[in-house]
């Protein structure tokens, strides 16, 4: 939009899903979307989220530069760098759900799937520094028919993120007393230090 009195579709493309993030670098756009449905690159179907990232560099021809399909439900993401952190619920057939952080190369021309760090959860908070990922998770909760007032116990991990390269290391987990309240990123507060 540069003339506010004058506004004209320059370009599109075509995106279906629940959208989650949109960021635009230049002429780079990543977006992140959930309950997507796609086709692999191996020719097999796939519902779960997506994260891909565009050249719109010419408005009027609009190139897919590459995508990094998500198992599950995205809940949030955040950015450090070159990497994406995602936030995705995640049940497998025959498991228990897990929250997957999943760490997404947004700049390099290869854009790839880095890493993945799964917490075993019925529900979970994050929040996200610079430097770390806290998650608190109440592991027992739902999956044994407790509500949040009578789950007791949540756990507390502090997952790294300090490495430019996305790798996820938790550094520590504590088990506290409590219950949880909500879900989602920002309902968390950490402070570093």
């Amino acid at each position: 939009v540069s003339d506010v009195d004058d506004v004209r579709l320059l370009g599109s493309s075509l995106l279906g899903g629940q959208p989650i993030e949109l960021l635009v670098n230049g002429g780079i756009v990543t977006a992140v979307l959930s309950d997507w449905f796609g086709i692999r690159g191996d020719g097999t179907p796939f519902h779960g989220a997506i994260v891909r990232r565009l050249d719109a560099n010419d408005p009027a021809n609009i190139q897919v530069m590459g995508d990094v399909p998500l198992e599950g439900i995205v809940t949030g993401t955040y950015v450090k760098g070159d990497m994406l952190y995602a936030f995705d619920e995640v049940q497998e057939p025959q498991s228990e759900p897990v929250l997957r952080i999943t760490s997404v190369d947004i700049v390099s021309p290869e854009m790839a799937r880095v890493d993945d760090y799964d917490v075993p959860r019925s529900r979970a908070i994050v929040s996200a520094t610079a430097s770390a990922i806290v998650v608190a998770s109440d592991p027992a909760g739902e999956l044994h028919g407790l509500d949040a007032q009578t789950a007791d116990t949540l756990e507390v991990r502090y997952v790294d993120i300090s490495d430019p390269q996305g790798t996820l290391v938790e550094r520590g987990s504590i088990s506290v007393p409590g219950s949880l309240e909500g879900t989602g990123l920002g309902n968390l507060d950490f402070a570093n230090g």
